[in-house]
C-alpha cells in the first residue's frame, strides 16, 4: 500500500515527481558540492574516474536529465552506475581521508550530503564534511517502510508497530549557508560565507555540537564561517 501511495505521489506524472526529477543530482555552489549521499573516490581520481571535475557532474546532470523519466532510468543507470552511489553512498560519514581525497581532486572547499539522518546537523572533517540530515520528517522515521496515514493513531500494516497520530510542522534542523563578504574580483577563494544550523520546533535550543566550519559565527546559532564562493549573489537553504 505504502508502496503504491509512494508511487502516485512520486511518479513522472506526479506533480511532485516531475518537480524532482527535474533538479540535479549534484551541484557545486559556494565552493561545495551538494549531492544526496556522497561520492566514491574512486569516481573523482584515478584513470578514467568518471566524475573527476565539477564539469564531469555538470554533463552527469545533463544526461540525467534526458533520462530520468520512469521508463529511460534503469538503462541510464547500467550505464552510469556512479548516479546511484551519489544517491547512496554513505563511505564519507566514517572515512575523513576519502573526503579530504575527495575535496581535493574536485578542487572544492567542502560536501554537503543528506541521507543519513540523525538528531541535528554535523560538521566533521575539520569542516571539509557536512552532514545535514536532521530527520525534519521525525514522524516518518517512526514508521520505516510501513504505511501510515497519520490522521490518527493506528497499527502498521505489519500489524506491529503502532503509528502515533503525526505532528504537525517540522522537527529537527535546517542550515542556512549565506555569503557575508563578497570576494574580490576574479578571486573567489576570497569569499567568505556563513553557515548556520537553525532548530525546529523554532524555540528549541541548538545543541553545543552544532557543527562550526571555521571561525565562529557571531551571528548564528552554533554556526560557522566558511570561505570562498562560486556565486556572489548565491544564497542557499540546505
Amino acid at each position: 500500500r505504502w508502496q503504491q501511495t509512494y508511487l502516485s505521489g512520486m511518479g513522472s506524472d506526479s506533480p511532485l515527481g516531475a518537480w524532482v526529477e527535474a533538479r540535479p543530482v549534484a551541484v557545486v555552489l559556494a565552493r561545495t558540492l551538494f549531492v544526496h549521499g556522497g561520492v566514491r573516490r574512486s569516481h573523482v581520481t584515478g584513470p578514467g574516474a568518471p566524475l573527476s571535475s565539477t564539469q564531469a557532474f555538470a554533463h552527469l546532470n545533463a544526461e540525467l536529465a534526458a533520462n530520468v523519466r520512469a521508463e529511460r532510468l534503469p538503462a541510464f543507470l547500467a550505464r552510469r552506475p556512479e548516479t546511484q552511489d551519489l544517491v547512496e553512498y554513505r563511505g564519507l560519514h566514517s572515512d575523513c581521508g576519502e573526503v579530504h581525497e575527495v575535496v581535493r581532486a574536485l578542487n572544492i572547499s567542502r560536501i554537503a550530503v543528506g541521507h543519513t539522518p540523525a538528531q541535528d546537523v554535523r560538521a566533521s572533517c575539520d569542516g571539509a564534511f557536512l552532514a545535514l540530515d536532521s530527520s525534519l520528517g521525525r514522524w516518518f522515521r517512526t514508521a520505516g517502510n510501513s504505511y501510515c496515514e497519520g490522521s490518527r493513531d493506528q497499527l502498521a500494516d505489519n500489524g506491529q508497530l503502532v503509528c502515533p497520530r503525526r505532528a504537525q510542522g517540522c522537527e529537527g534542523r535546517i542550515s542556512r549557508l549565506e555569503q557575508i563578504t563578497a570576494g574580490k574580483s576574479n578571486d573567489e577563494e576570497s569569499a567568505s560565507w556563513a553557515w548556520t544550523p537553525v532548530s525546529f520546533p523554532p524555540h528549541a535550543a541548538a545543541p553545543e555540537t552544532g557543527g562550526a566550519v571555521g571561525a565562529a559565527h557571531p551571528r548564528g546559532n552554533g554556526g560557522g564561517n566558511v570561505d570562498a564562493a562560486d556565486d556572489p549573489e548565491a544564497h542557499v537553504e540546505l
